[in-house]
């Protein structure tokens, strides 16, 4: 052993000898937003891997009103339907709050998601917005019963898809069917979903571009009733 008296004396280091390509910088920090040509090539990356089979040639929308109906509270609305691809035709509500702003609140309902929920999901948020509802393919007037929901995603594997990625798509389409709207600022498009819609709803902001506000409810499903956080962020 050493006694401490023969231990050798550390001498400091001038500065002029310190190789500066050995210090370590500073980690980004995780707010940052990303460039626009990292979130570009993130993009093209999706598109090209994981949504590889969304259609490269999809018909014209063809968003048509196909009836007007009075809300509560003074507003009023309309039902209409647009054309993700060819073999589908799927509907969305529109609600405009009296005087409300021409901004658009679009909310994608989940598959075994009641009415009931999404009109209070949607009513609690302090947007006073015009309201979209669209509900993409396996939901709503198009929900598969449970006994088809295991034959339609094993259907869709054998043509390369997913249900997930064609709902993705459906909400990409539905997003130009809502900017195609006359009572729409089409520059000013939210997205809001929750439960397992809100990850295709992330997907579809993310592969968009355009979508000004994004309102997510990403608490899981449970059987007791949860204290509902919904998480908004702006672009």
């Amino acid at each position: 052993m050493y006694s401490r008296a023969a231990l050798p004396k550390k001498t400091a280091r001038p500065l002029s000898t310190i190789n500066s390509s050995r210090c370590r910088t500073r980690p980004a920090s995780r707010t940052e937003k990303p460039s626009k040509k990292t979130r570009q090539e993130v993009v093209t990356a999706l598109r090209e891997k994981t949504f590889g089979a969304f259609p490269t040639d999809p018909p014209p929308l063809d968003v048509q009103v196909e009836s007007e109906f009075a809300h509560r509270g003074g507003a009023t609305g309309a039902h209409f339907a647009f054309n993700p691809e060819v073999g589908w035709r799927l509907r969305g509500r529109l609600i405009l709050p009296r005087d409300a702003p021409r901004p658009a609140l679009s909310w994608r309902g989940a598959p075994d998601e009641k009415r009931e929920a999404t009109d209070d999901f949607i009513g609690n948020m302090n947007v006073p917005w015009a309201r979209v509802v669209v509900e993409p393919r396996g939901t709503g007037e198009t929900a598969w019963g449970a006994e088809l929901q295991w034959h339609v995603r094993r259907a869709s594997a054998w043509t390369g898809r997913t249900v997930a990625g064609m709902r993705v798509w459906d909400t990409l389409r539905a997003l130009e069917a809502v900017r195609a709207l006359p009572q729409v600022d089409g520059g000013q498009v939210a997205l809001a979903a929750q439960g397992e819609m809100a990850a295709v709803a992330l997907y579809a902001a993310l592969l968009d571009g355009r979508v000004s506000r994004r309102f997510w409810n990403l608490l899981p499903r449970r059987k007791t009733p949860p204290v509902h956080r919904t998480v908004a962020a702006r672009r």
